[in-house]
């Protein structure tokens, strides 16, 4: 009886059912450009001002 206690509590905390024991309904799964970008990581660069100041670019600040 715990073991299955222990993995209503596992489906109820992945969200594949309510507390009562409803099935959830899942949406569609992701597409193949969706689930790329959520991989993608996200790229910080930072540039010196004065290297683009000697090549003659203006930098905005964000």
């Amino acid at each position: 009886m715990y073991y299955l206690h222990r993995l209503h509590q596992i489906n109820v905390q992945a969200g594949a059912v309510t507390e009562t024991g409803d099935a959830m309904e899942m949406k569609a799964p992701p597409s193949p450009e969706e689930l790329a970008n959520a991989r993608r990581q996200k790229r910080h660069v930072h540039v010196d001002p004065e290297l683009m100041k000697t090549l003659g670019t203006e930098v905005s600040a964000k």
